[in-house]
């Protein structure tokens, strides 16, 4: 596979929050071939072996024969070989659209790098981001066991409300934790979810790549709110996405449930609907393409407004080439 034309998309740039998704589509859109050729090859495989072994784990625990001697151990192992395939194909899929877009950055002027050559790169560094994978879940789980504790006391502390007869402060604090617990969801996303790209694009491990993101994160205002809301934008266009891909198969199966009172009255409907839902099931890998993107994209964006690395490029070009002007350096 030849590699194709440049990409004309200025990276290190002040950018605001539609802009940074329309940038990140724009992205998508001038790597489609490989981007998505690289993920269905590379990535994909390991998803689709570990989703057949954990939907054959689940359907093997919950038949009536689990309890029989030797089909517990059967289960239980083929749902951790799920997890595993799982686990390295979403491995696979970050360090390869972190690798496609730092390629693309740091050599702009460069035709855009075929599959080969971001395989390449992916191969180099997969253990690598295996090892942070595996810090950010430890992390997470740190993180999520803090946030379920705070949000348990606020919630017990709206029940304690609610039967003293303090109805109105019962209600507060309840929407106070719901709003607690989702604000610092999309927190930690924000600051955690860059570090892959970071530690890719600076070459650092993940405490460093963390630190640093939580340092760009709080630099300003702007980078702060953006990251916020990116991510929760992100998690809303997957949704849709997602929705409108599994929304077919729900209307025509709740016609058959409503027509004939079973949802799998014969085998061939049954094998139908497997497929249908199979095919949602690895569409979803591909649509964390969109936040992986456009945390990458805001990275630039976060960089620029803290350090202004592309102004200080484009003043560096100053005299060297005719594409700037000093209507554009006011305007800067």
């Amino acid at each position: 596979m030849q590699p194709t034309n440049k990409i004309q998309i200025e990276f290190f740039k002040i950018r605001d929050l539609g802009q940074v998704l329309q940038v990140t589509f724009l992205f998508i859109r001038l790597t489609f071939k490989p981007l998505i050729v690289g993920v269905s090859m590379i990535a994909l495989p390991f998803i689709v072996i570990g989703m057949i072994f954990a939907i054959s784990s689940i359907e093997g625990i919950f038949t009536p024969s689990f309890l029989q001697t030797g089909n517990q151990f059967t289960s239980i192992i083929s749902l951790m070989l799920g997890l595993l395939f799982i686990g390295l194909g979403s491995v696979m899929l970050i360090t390869y659209v972190n690798e496609l877009l730092r390629m693309v950055s740091q050599h702009p002027d460069q035709p855009i790098p075929s599959v080969q050559q971001i395989w390449r790169a992916t191969r180099q560094y997969f253990w690598w981001n295996l090892l942070h994978v595996v810090v950010w879940f430890i992390l997470l789980w740190m993180y999520m066991i803090s946030i379920y504790i705070i949000f348990a006391l606020l919630f017990l502390g709206g029940i304690a409300g609610a039967i003293s007869g303090a109805i109105f402060i019962a209600a507060l604090m309840g929407i106070f934790a719901f709003v607690f617990f989702v604000f610092f969801i999309f927190y930690f996303l924000t600051v955690a979810t860059p570090i892959f790209f970071i530690a890719t694009y600076e070459k650092v491990n993940i405490f460093t790549a963390l630190s640093r993101s939580f340092t760009l994160l709080h630099a300003t205002k702007s980078n702060f709110w953006n990251g916020i809301f990116i991510n929760i934008l992100s998690f809303f266009i997957q949704f849709i996405i997602s929705g409108n891909i599994l929304l077919p198969v729900l209307i025509i199966q709740g016609i058959i449930l409503y027509n004939t009172g079973d949802n799998f009255s014969n085998k061939t409907l049954e094998i139908l609907f497997k497929i249908l839902y199979a095919l949602f099931y690895l569409m979803t890998p591909l649509l964390y393409i969109i936040p992986l993107l456009a945390n990458g994209i805001n990275y630039f964006n976060m960089r620029e407004r803290a350090e202004g690395i592309g102004l200080k490029q484009r003043i560096a070009r100053i005299g060297n080439q005719g594409d700037f002007s000093i209507e554009m350096y006011e305007k800067e």
